[in-house]
């Protein structure tokens, strides 16, 4: 009964739950053009993230050449993301949807103190108009950044399973900028075999506990 509860003991060990990062490209905008006063012309800033998709008014800007923002000119870095209204900036993780499989997207927001502020993020299967989940970006106030988080649930990704999972940042009203992008994945239960050593543990253990037995047969006969 002993053996049999160190084995189960070391299995639950080895099968527990974990959370891993999944990669971001970019997720800091600073691999994308630098912009400079001379080239802060709108235009210029348009599909300009490296690793990302975008789909009208959106890209990369720098803010630090205007008083925009009464904290950190950039959330991380000196360059930021953006998306006006009815843009969308999305990416494609490079991931299949996995059975059992959760997602939480990380992402600072940023709330250019000059414009209106409106805007939705979250998660889609495939393609950026196969929506699976999202939610609206709060704003921390005019000219300010705050960090929000957003997850999706297995049970909303039961459909989806085998699909690349993808991300995306949409402006509804004004402006949106958004920064330090990143996702964790929670993944099933996993029940990993047992390391070998654990088995020889547990098989000397029962090798102990049949000699102890055999022991005391071999003088209960005498």
């Amino acid at each position: 009964m002993r053996v049999l509860s160190l084995i189960a003991a070391a299995g639950a060990l080895f099968g527990a739950a974990h959370a891993a990062p999944v990669a971001v490209a970019n997720e800091n905008f600073e691999a994308s053009q630098t912009f400079t006063n001379s080239n802060a012309f709108y235009g210029e800033w348009e599909n300009s993230a490296v690793g990302w998709d975008t789909d009208g008014k959106a890209g990369v800007w720098a803010p630090n050449f205007g008083n925009f923002f009464s904290s950190t000119p950039a959330a991380v870095g000196d360059q930021i993301g953006f998306a006006a209204a009815g843009a969308t900036m999305s990416q494609d993780l490079g991931i299949t949807i996995g059975v059992g499989q959760s997602f939480t997207l990380s992402a600072l927001i940023g709330d250019r103190s000059d414009k209106s502020f409106g805007g939705v993020f979250g998660f889609y299967a495939g393609d950026p108009s196969n929506i699976i989940a999202s939610t609206a970006m709060i704003s921390s106030g005019d000219g300010l950044w705050g960090l929000q988080e957003f997850s999706v649930l297995a049970t909303a990704l039961v459909g989806y399973v085998g699909q690349e999972l993808g991300i995306f940042f949409s402006g509804t009203v004004g402006q949106v900028n958004f920064d330090g992008v990143s996702i964790v994945s929670d993944g099933d239960v996993i029940v990993n075999p047992l390391p070998g050593a654990v088995w020889l543990f547990g098989t000397a253990l029962a090798g102990g506990v049949f000699a102890k037995r055999k022991k005391k047969s071999a003088i209960a006969a005498s």
